[in-house]
């Protein structure tokens, strides 16, 4: 696909990132002041995302998709970055009479039927914030993931027609904390991306445009 600079700018035209290399952890917090800066960034801390700025995402793994360890994508983010996260946040407030935060993601990756190794067609993501038991949390995040893979979309297609889910181990947190404000907390937190150039009237050749854009975006991902 091509898409021309528009009239009178020189530059890329790129298109939506696609998140690619992941890593999975967990937190929990608990403070005296407030949830937001505190907390919730204790929980933040625990799980090593504490330096990122988080974007939400909701419920959808690419294609591409390609987990690493919790140390090399620590060491990915730098301060201030911008980590687009499939989070659960659960906070609780004891004054209000709450006492437990849980927090749930569950995955799964999408494989043509019959087909349990090779390239997966990406994944579906499920997320619990609540103030139930872990086995609470786990039941609910398995319901509502077998009911995203089933469901059928407005043309009527439903991704079991033509796909098996193959389900990950859930990443569970829970806290009841002794102190008033309470978080549980975790995430997926992608630190590469893809960033396919759609256009460009900058360098004579398509390869060329691509180098530039992957040293303008990073080597380790564009």
């Amino acid at each position: 696909m091509t898409v021309e600079v528009p009239e009178g700018y020189r530059g890329l035209v790129v298109g939506c990132p696609i998140p690619y290399e992941f890593f999975k952890s967990k937190g929990t917090g608990q403070s005296g002041d407030q949830n937001h800066a505190g907390s919730y960034h204790k929980a933040m801390r625990e799980a090593g995302v504490e330096l990122g700025n988080l974007v939400p995402y909701t419920s959808i793994l690419p294609r591409i998709a390609r987990e690493i360890s919790v140390d090399e994508g620590m060491d990915r983010i730098q301060h201030g970055a911008q980590v687009g996260v499939i989070q659960a946040a659960a906070h609780i407030d004891r004054e209000k009479g709450q006492r437990r935060a849980t927090a749930a993601i569950l995955y799964g990756w999408l494989r043509p039927k019959g087909e349990r190794m090779g390239e997966h067609a990406g994944g579906l993501v499920c997320e619990y914030n609540g103030e139930g038991t872990i086995d609470d949390a786990v039941k609910n995040v398995n319901s509502c993931l077998d009911e995203l893979f089933t469901g059928k979309n407005r043309k009527g297609f439903a991704f079991s027609d033509r796909y098996d889910l193959h389900k990950q181990e859930p990443i569970v947190a829970t806290v009841t904390p002794e102190q008033r404000f309470g978080t549980a907390f975790c995430v997926i937190a992608f630190v590469s991306y893809v960033v396919p150039v759609l256009g460009q009237n900058i360098l004579p050749k398509d390869e060329d445009a691509f180098a530039l854009a992957q040293s303008a975006f990073g080597q380790r991902g564009i």
